[in-house]
């Protein structure tokens, strides 16, 4: 095993006792520990170097779940895991790591008003995960979950160039639409209402490798015996908007890969 998958377990034990953000933000110390914690380290496919790394907000608050020995390990989100694998990985780019800016879930109404300062905060842990992440001389493909995690680098590293060891200079961070449920029944709704002839060749195409990826990997997510709509929905709207993957496949192409496309 990798000496660098040993420092990444060593890494989610000191968060996991991390007490910055509670410490030092009056709107997060008077929370109750249920309300506030690390309850979801991310998630490595591979061993690293990784050939991409993403960046999402923060992990998903649901509550106490009495059968979940906390810290587990995070699956994200099941179409996002298997569009990862189907629209970019290829044979010499195999894994990849998604993690999350602010290392603890945290109730959805306070999420958002303190973000910047999470962000801020695990910084530090950031670029633990950066350092581990890279080759000697190739970081690995930066793609940002929504915009918050792009937009915060970015002025992060306006300000000191410096930054994370200047991990990111020179580096194009890529995006996709972040998978909140408004997006789903929205934005990649009607983008498949839009596109409904490519979309419905698309399910004919993808729906049984994607059932068989979530037998696999995500059984539970099969109880009901369907395929949720909004699953293949943003499958489509991530593989077939030009400003979503096929612009990280675009860019890669570009930069000497070949092997990427569909």
């Amino acid at each position: 095993m990798d000496d660098r998958i040993n420092e990444l377990h060593a890494l989610y034990e000191e968060v996991r006792t991390c007490e910055k953000c509670r410490k030092g933000c009056k709107k997060i110390e008077t929370l109750p520990k249920e309300a506030f914690r690390y309850c979801w380290h991310p998630y490595g496919f591979g061993e690293p170097p990784f050939a991409f790394m993403f960046f999402a907000y923060e992990p998903s608050f649901s509550g106490e779940m009495p059968s979940v020995i906390y810290p587990e390990y995070t699956p994200f989100n099941e179409p996002l895991q298997f569009a990862i694998r189907k629209f970019l990985l290829t044979p010499g780019r195999q894994t990849f790591y998604i993690t999350n800016m602010a290392k603890c879930s945290i109730a959805g109404e306070l999420a958002e008003s303190t973000r910047d300062y999470r962000f801020t905060t695990c910084r530090w842990v950031l670029l633990r995960e950066l350092r581990m992440a890279q080759r000697d001389t190739a970081p690995p493909e930066f793609v940002s979950i929504g915009l918050d995690p792009r937009n915060f680098i970015e002025r992060f590293i306006r300000s000191d160039p410096n930054a994370y060891e200047g991990i990111f200079r020179g580096r194009t961070i890529h995006r996709i639409t972040h998978y909140s449920i408004q997006n789903v029944n929205l934005r990649f709704k009607r983008y498949a209402k839009d596109q409904a002839a490519e979309y419905e060749q698309f399910c004919v195409e993808v729906q049984e490798e994607y059932a068989d990826f979530l037998k696999q990997n995500f059984e539970w997510h099969l109880i009901k015996g369907s395929i949720p709509d909004g699953d293949l929905q943003t499958l489509f709207f991530w593989s077939h908007n030009e400003k979503e993957m096929p612009t990280i496949r675009k860019s890669l192409s570009r930069n000497g890969d070949q092997r990427c496309g569909l």
